[in-house]
């Protein structure tokens, strides 16, 4: 049994629905809560032969996902039907919730909870991150490392300066276009500015070989520049290592951090263990989040976010496409079309370090602005958390169907009044004796890091979710 008021940690059932009553009589919860798409048929048709209620938290349904289950929806619409609360990040999964069946007064457009991400304290991850930026930049530059990082601190402040609402003129002319190098900016110049550090998180395969041709190239004008690299899969860096050494570019990996050379540093610091990226970007001058220059889907760009840094993505990020498009229409990231685009915005984000930080303050504000979907998701399960009794009343709350916030295609955070509330109705099958326990599929937002608003999605340490 799970100890009351301790996580824990365990397996998902096979989807076979009498072991999954038998699972989840063991559980004994008195709610299941489900994050994004994880909707399993026996698992839920157990769960409603059981009496427990179960809530969808952080919904989403991905362009693959939605052509699936509306195929299938005479199956699908039962089951929706059946869940107690349907909580989803944006009015587009919303919208096509409605259109799978799922009923109206039962699903909620609360916002992404991975918007209201914030990096768990972590001494030994954020010196960490001192380190790495000691290394990297030099022995000289080693107190610059640490001053990046106090910066990066100030941008996470409340009570920040707002952010301009048109880019300065050395930055991109529109959202989605590179950054194109000044006039006054000739090659070889930025030879003298010192070293940066460009973290590449989470990517996928294909990616690394354009990512490390970007920086041999990038280095011809900036010569300073060092990599910290981040496969999504950290199995695969034995191969990306290989591909690395092969241009001639020196590597060290995370593990073997100890074994650095300070008066040599690596061209490229792999990071081959779980955990530590999101800390990484701290040190980072410039980002790119990886799965999104091939056809991946992106990852999720909020990590970076968070810490006030210029993020740039590609081209592909269909399962954050909301994500994607409240963050460059904010002038807060700059999404490239290929290689070539990334290197010239690259380039220009390195040069122009005013530039590089006004869109990580725009990128900071736009996390701030989207936040309160926690908030929102906690106050719809309340009534079935809490006394260890199973309430009479329906997970209720979040903009009702018909309320302009609701529908609002722009994005603007949903409302949580009075007006919204559906009216109370039976909904929790008559068991009222059970432990106030809950547990769910995923983590914790937190956990979750790797955020979004009632715009769209992301997931896992390593940032991104795969449909």
């Amino acid at each position: 049994p799970i100890s009351q008021g301790r996580a824990a940690t365990f397996y998902f059932p096979v989807d076979w629905q009498w072991l999954c009553r038998r699972w989840i009589k063991r559980m004994d919860p008195q709610v299941i809560v489900i994050a994004e798409t994880e909707l399993w048929p026996g698992f839920l048709l157990a769960s409603q032969s059981l009496g427990v209620p179960v809530a969808l938290v952080n919904g989403r349904i991905s362009d693959r996902s939605f052509r699936r289950y509306r195929r299938l929806s005479f199956f699908f619409a039962p089951l929706l039907m059946s869940l107690a609360a349907l909580c989803v990040q944006t009015s587009r999964d919303k919208k096509r919730l409605l259109e799978m069946g799922a009923p109206s007064q039962k699903v909620h457009w609360t916002g992404n909870l991975k918007y209201d991400y914030d990096s768990a304290p972590d001494q030994e991850r954020e010196a960490l991150a001192g380190r790495v930026a000691q290394l990297l930049k030099g022995g000289g530059a080693a107190a610059a490392g640490e001053e990046d990082i106090d910066k990066t601190r100030a941008v996470d402040q409340p009570d920040r300066p707002a952010a301009p609402t048109s880019p300065p003129s050395s930055s991109a002319e529109g959202s989605g276009k590179p950054v194109q190098p000044g006039p006054g900016e000739a090659r070889g110049r930025s030879a003298e500015s010192g070293r940066r550090i460009w973290v590449c998180g989470s990517t996928r395969e294909g990616e690394e070989d354009l990512l490390l041709d970007c920086l041999l190239e990038v280095r011809r004008d900036f010569e300073g520049l060092r990599m910290v690299l981040a496969p999504r899969h950290p199995h695969r860096c034995q191969e990306v290592e290989a591909q690395a050494r092969r241009r001639g570019l020196s590597v060290l990996r995370r593990s073997r951090l100890q074994d650095a050379d300070p008066a040599h540093p690596p061209d490229v610091l792999l990071v081959d263990t779980i955990g530590d990226l999101r800390y990484l970007y701290r040190c980072a001058d410039v980002v790119f989040v990886g799965g999104s220059l091939m056809k991946g889907g992106g990852q999720n760009i909020l990590e970076p976010a968070y810490f006030g840094k210029a993020v740039l993505f590609g081209p592909h990020m269909e399962n954050f496409r909301e994500m994607a498009a409240s963050f460059t229409e904010s002038y807060a990231a700059l999404q490239v079309g290929g290689a070539d685009e990334l290197r010239q915005s690259l380039l220009h984000l390195l040069q122009d370090r005013t530039a590089a930080k006004w869109l990580g303050r725009n990128a900071r504000k736009v996390m701030r602005t989207s936040q309160g979907a926690v908030e929102r998701t906690l106050e719809i399960l309340a009534p079935h958390l809490g006394d260890g009794k199973t309430s009479n009343r329906p997970l209720t709350g979040g903009p009702s169907p018909d309320s302009p916030a609701g529908e609002d295609s722009k994005g603007t955070s949903p409302g949580l009044g009075a007006k919204d509330q559906t009216p109370d109705a039976a909904s929790s099958g008559g068991k009222s004796d059970r432990n106030s326990k809950a547990f769910s599929r995923h983590g914790s937002p937190q956990q979750a890091g790797d955020g979004n608003s009632p715009r769209e999605d992301g997931s896992n340490p390593r940032g991104g979710e795969e449909d």
